[in-house]
């Protein structure tokens, strides 16, 4: 590579300089996205990037226009642009992001050189051929990635039609079947264990953390082994199907409903299960109510702390839930239910289609980028 690009480190820039010098360009370093913001650029119309530290190593970035790089990210300059075109690059680069990431070291934080990444090869087809290709890979990098056009856009449009129509459906009037009654009325609200490193045993079970509670969903449970002198205690916290999980310090107020697939489970700490104990309410009736965005608004208004966002149990415990008739629940849950699956569920719709989508644009990018060197 070193032939045809030249390899340069990004300037030194801290989150404390961000925070004081707030702007429009966006700042690149390590992360998938930027790091914040600031007043000032030092690159323009310069888009191909390599990350070269931390969790996302040997990551391909690209970025048009003007914009700060930081310094875990390396500029990736073509030398004579008659020669090979930025386009092609980036996705060659992209289609080999695994082979650059096995350059790096990983003793430690994981790091990547420079010179490691000069020697990496690049073939250069003629420019009528990398033109071709790089057509060829802009359609299906617009369909899957573009959140203008393509899927993307397709999805956003579906999700803000979904919000319109949930906060339509969860909007009553007081009056007749629906009545307000608050929250540990209808539900029990049990608060997470506080896990300390010390004094575990053998046995363990999957905990769902503050991080772990998405939006609408769980993800990135781990298995945390619990002290051998509460393991009674922390049995009876076992987590069941149709339970709903809130976090209360952070990102306060998303929920997320249990599934079968996340059991079984316990809580940790500042992390609250949601558990209803009467036949008048539907837990997924109120896993909607509670994903509403103004919701999280509340939430968020009604949380303190001067750092983190605290929400507290007494706040949420005494929390007035609209009640409409069974009937009623069931056939907003129904509605709400369909465009939940539509926009979120990564076996059908949309979800389903753009990782197709994207699993084809890949096939094809491996495909049309694979030479004889």
């Amino acid at each position: 590579m070193r032939e045809i690009c030249e390899i340069k480190t990004g300037d030194a820039i801290s989150k404390i300089n961000i925070q004081n010098n707030i702007g429009i360009y966006p700042v690149i370093n390590s992360g998938k996205e930027p790091l914040g913001f600031i007043n000032r650029y030092n690159v323009e119309n310069d888009p191909i990037g390599v990350t070269s530290r931390g969790a996302n190593v040997g990551y391909i970035t690209w970025h048009e226009g003007k914009y700060f790089r930081g310094p875990l990210n390396y500029s990736v300059t073509i030398k004579d642009d008659g020669k090979l075109t930025k386009r092609f690059l980036y996705f060659y680069l992209l289609s080999n992001q695994s082979g650059i990431r096995k350059l790096a070291t990983h003793h430690g934080i994981p790091a990547l050189n420079a010179s490691s990444l000069s020697k990496f090869k690049i073939p250069i087809p003629s420019m009528e051929k990398q033109n071709h290709i790089v057509s060829i890979l802009d359609k299906f990098s617009i369909l899957t990635e573009d959140i203008s056009v393509g899927l993307p856009a397709e999805h956003n449009a579906r999700r803000k039609q979904y919000e319109h129509y949930r906060g339509k459906l969860l909007k009553f009037k007081i009056l007749g079947g629906v009545i307000l009654i608050e929250l540990e009325m209808v539900a029990d609200i049990l608060n997470g264990y506080n896990f300390k490193s010390s004094t575990y045993s053998n046995e363990g079970i999957r905990v769902i953390r503050i991080s772990d509670v998405q939006k609408g969903k769980i993800s990135n449970m781990k298995i945390v082994y619990y002290p051998s002198h509460k393991k009674e205690d922390y049995k009876k916290q076992l987590l069941k199907e149709n339970d709903l999980v809130m976090s209360l310090t952070g990102n306060v107020g998303r929920v997320a409903m249990l599934s079968k697939s996340n059991l079984p489970a316990g809580l940790n700490q500042r992390v609250a299960c949601i558990r209803t104990k009467t036949d008048i309410v539907m837990s997924r009736f109120l896993y909607h109510y509670f994903n509403q965005d103004k919701f999280e608004r509340l939430a968020i208004k009604r949380s303190h702390g001067a750092g983190q966002k605290n929400l507290s149990t007494k706040w949420l415990s005494k929390f007035k839930i609209p009640i409409p008739t069974i009937d009623d629940q069931k056939r907003v849950v129904g509605i709400l239910d369909r465009f939940d699956t539509l926009i979120n569920d990564l076996s059908t719709g949309l979800p389903a289609e753009q990782k197709a989508r994207r699993k084809q644009y890949e096939y094809y990018r491996e495909k049309l980028l694979t030479f004889s060197l």
